[in-house]
């Protein structure tokens, strides 16, 4: 499991190290120049020509030491520093004089030409930009992304902020980021994905937080974190014992979002799927899915049928196809009475909800609410673009406000937990952008709800694994071609009894 450390928990983590531990910052600038000039030996032959780009703070730092330890290697490597000596930190300024000292003067910057180069190095702002990138360094950032040279970004993409993946003015396009020993919230958030390529962590030194008022919360899954949520089934187990899912879908026009959710229920390894529906689907639902039991109800609903259902079960998924009607609204505040039951609230059920977000305040056991951004639009009344720039943010108030597991869909999913966890998803793609992808999510929650694996940490574990099933799709159909059917189908491919991982 990776951590991820925000800018100011980053710093403290820094100060930590050097005050707690004697190990000073200038060591670990050195180290985080070591592991980048490490790989760079490894890919790139001694002729590769090769500029750093460096600022005036410790980001540009790191691109000096960069640049020294290449020269000393056998690279031929120059560097342009991008402002005045004067401005240059304590640690970048050390890193300045012993480029003097071997004889190594910083390029003229407008006389440099970035394509006559085979490789770029961007050491020009850290972590700690605070403001947009005006000009001259704009146009300059603009001239690095237009040479089409590769580029390494030396803790993260200069101009993109560190905490929510926004550009901030402009920003480096890099080919690959060396993210020193944490991840940061904006390389997976916003423009993150877009602007970091591919993403490295290489471990510098640097002490984990592990008290203090900035202990990290903010967390990413990885393949091996999967042996400890999916046990092995029980040898005596039976259909009963492996959890049995309510699903609540489909309508009198709708029926392939109830087909869905259910099936990704039953994949999960829940033993009994059951699905409550509008009398029209019961033929297409018990065709393209035999294993489900079927209830229905027709111009009216049952209380009492309805009832029987929930106490059958032991999670109820609700929303997926059920529109925004009166009936629909009164079958959702009937289900949410009963406190006792888990439930995954999803998609039309959310946007009935949003009529009347105060429902979300009435008692409840352990609720997931999985809104993609326009749906978490309707719930909050903030608009998506702020959403989108401030994710962590709304992810962990709404969770902590109503007191619900939030899982906020969009390229990096945010699941946020009431007890102040959040888990920012790294797998996944584009192609699962596409209709019936979030019923598959929506009742993968429910199925391992009903299994009673993890329940703390159900939401994070789901989304990681819907992401990962979304990358086998993907590899085997192509991001363009792949629908949703194609992600139910790679499911079993990635978990088997016991844990088992296949590589995707």
């Amino acid at each position: 499991m990776k951590r991820i450390y925000t800018v100011s928990q980053a710093r403290e983590a820094d100060v930590r190290t050097s005050q707690l531990h004697k190990i000073p910052g200038l060591v670990l600038m050195e180290r985080a120049a070591l592991s980048v000039s490490d790989y760079i030996e490894d890919k790139y032959a001694k002729r590769t020509r090769i500029l750093c780009l460096a600022g005036t703070g410790n980001n540009g730092g790191d691109a000096m030491a960069l640049c020294r330890i290449l020269f000393v290697r056998g690279f031929d490597v120059s560097y342009c520093l991008l402002g005045p000596e004067s401005r240059l930190s304590e640690s970048a300024k050390i890193q300045y004089q012993s480029l003097l000292s071997y004889g190594l003067s910083s390029l003229a910057v407008e006389e440099t030409d970035f394509k006559s180069f085979d490789l770029i190095v961007d050491g020009i702002f850290g972590i700690g930009l605070s403001r947009d990138i005006q000009h001259p360094l704009a146009e300059l950032i603009g001239e690095v992304n237009a040479s089409g040279r590769p580029v390494i970004a030396m803790d993260i993409p200069s101009g993109l902020n560190a905490d929510t993946g926004a550009v901030m003015g402009a920003c480096i396009r890099a080919s690959e980021t060396f993210s020193f020993q944490f991840l940061k919230p904006g390389i997976l958030l916003g423009q993150g994905r877009s602007v970091c390529g591919q993403v490295h962590l290489p471990e510098i030194g640097i002490d984990a937080i592990e008290t203090g008022a900035t202990l990290p919360v903010c967390l990413a899954l990885e393949r091996e974190d999967l042996d400890g949520f999916l046990t092995d089934r029980d040898a005596t187990g039976n259909k009963g014992s492996f959890g049995k899912v309510l699903v609540v879908a489909g309508s009198e026009e709708i029926c392939g979002a109830a087909v869905l959710s259910s099936q990704a229920a039953l994949l999960s390894g829940a033993g009994m799927v059951r699905v409550y529906t509008h009398e029209k689907n019961r033929t297409v639902i018990g065709t393209a899915f035999p294993e489900a039991l079927i209830t229905t109800y027709g111009n009216s609903w049952s209380k009492d049928e309805i009832k029987e259902a929930m106490d059958w079960a032991d999670s109820i998924l609700i929303g997926p196809g059920i529109g925004r009607s009166d009936q629909a609204r009164e079958m959702l505040d009937f289900v949410l009475s009963d406190p006792a039951l888990p439930a995954v609230i999803d998609a039309d059920a959310l946007n009935l909800l949003s009529e009347e977000p105060n429902s979300l305040l009435k008692p409840h056991g352990k609720w997931i609410l999985t809104p993609h951004m326009g749906e978490m639009a309707r719930l909050t009344g903030k608009g998506i673009s702020w959403l989108k720039e401030h994710a962590l943010e709304a992810a962990e108030t709404f969770a902590r406000d109503y007191q619900v597991d939030l899982i906020l869909k969009d390229a990096t999913t945010v699941t946020a937990l009431p007890c102040g966890r959040t888990y920012l998803n790294s797998s996944g793609n584009s192609g699962m952008a596409t209709a019936g992808s979030g019923d598959v999510l929506a009742g993968l929650c429910a199925g391992y709800l009903a299994q009673k694996i993890n329940p703390e940490e159900v939401a994070a574990y789901a989304v990681f694994i819907h992401g990962m099933a979304g990358d086998l799709a993907a590899a085997k159909k192509g991001k363009g071609a792949m629908i949703a059917g194609d992600i139910l189908e790679a499911l079993p491919q990635i978990t088997r009894d016991g844990g088992a991982i296949v590589a995707v």
